[in-house]
């Protein structure tokens, strides 16, 4: 069992989320997982993890939702929020501004990147 950082997942696509278990884990993190915007939601009122990796289009409440949503509910205690998406948002999406994620990364993204991002997002 790791005892690292605990890292919330959140992604629809059951071979992706579990990969990113799989990854996740192995580098130490402690990991559990979503599969939308509000499971995550409720999984933060429960116990707010130290970092929320969320994909972007997530059926119901999307990516940049389940970000407002967190800012809202948690305030200064909201934890890094890091967006994964396999497109690449236009840089005047007024969504990003509002969702203030502490990093969004394009896939592919190599183990190794991802892991190296949250690391980084975790330690300020």
């Amino acid at each position: 069992m790791t005892s690292g950082p605990e890292i919330l997942i959140v992604e629809d696509d059951l071979p992706t989320r579990e990969m990113y278990v799989y990854l996740l884990s192995q580098a130490g993190f402690s990991v559990r997982a979503a599969h939308n915007g509000r499971q995550a939601l409720d999984l933060c009122r429960e116990q707010l993890p130290a970092l929320v990796l969320t994909d972007l289009r997530l059926p119901g409440l999307d990516g940049y939702g389940l970000a407002r949503e967190l800012h809202g509910s948690f305030g200064a205690t909201t934890p890094p929020i890091v967006a994964i998406t396999g497109f690449v948002p236009a840089d005047d999406d007024p969504r990003l501004e509002h969702a203030r994620f502490h990093r969004l990364l394009v896939k592919p993204v190599t183990p190794a990147l991802l892991v190296q991002a949250l690391k980084e997002a975790l330690n300020g």
